[in-house]
């Protein structure tokens, strides 16, 4: 069990490090409720909806930091000479 926390540790720190504060505070987030949620891909059960929210909640983040990455630029915009 100790080199699995030390594992984690590490890519926290590492996150925390190369990619900031936020990075890390939504890599927490993400992280507290993947491992709280109920994940499951049998459609009849009970807590398959909590599950299919939290998966919907995590596209949601993913796709605000892909547009926000963009900044207002086109996805297709040519990248050289455009």
């Amino acid at each position: 069990m100790l080199p699995i926390i030390i594992v984690i540790g590490a890519i926290r720190a590492l996150v925390l490090i190369r990619f900031g504060l936020i990075a890390e505070m939504v890599t927490s987030l993400v992280w507290t409720l993947f491992m709280t949620s109920p994940m499951t891909l049998d459609t009849s059960a009970w807590y398959a909806g909590p599950g299919y929210a939290m998966a919907v909640f995590f596209g949601a983040i993913a796709a605000y930091g892909f547009t926000t990455a963009l900044g207002g630029r086109s996805l297709l915009e040519p990248a050289i000479g455009g």
